[in-house]
């Protein structure tokens, strides 16, 4: 089971905001669609997955814990995930730099 993630945001993240984040984190890291453009991948020089990212979801009633903080709308869901080892420990950090970059609220499970 990889690492799991969700950012909640205002507005959608898209491929050119994972592409930013990669770009400054490390330019060596690669790009791919999956799924018929559904994710993005972010690969290592080794062609090793370190970050999957799912295209966001508009959800109209928010995840109850985080309704106060929506206003009147709904929110963009965005789920990621990242392998274990020091794969997963880059794609942890290019998602924690994601969502601070996107204005996004970061969900972990089990504080990864």
């Amino acid at each position: 089971m990889p690492r799991e993630f969700a950012l909640i945001s205002t507005k959608p993240i898209g491929v050119e905001a994972v592409a930013a984040v990669a770009g400054a984190a490390n330019p060596r890291l690669g790009l791919r669609t999956l799924f018929g453009g559904w994710a993005v991948q972010l690969l290592d020089a080794g062609d090793t997955g370190v970050l999957t990212i799912e295209v966001s979801r508009w959800l109209e009633t928010p995840p109850a814990q985080h309704a106060g903080d929506c206003g009147d709308g709904g929110v963009w869901w965005t789920e990621a995930s990242a392998p274990w080892g020091s794969a997963g420990a880059q794609g942890a950090q290019l998602v924690r730099a994601l969502a601070s970059n996107a204005g996004a609220e970061l969900i972990t499970e089990d504080d990864q």
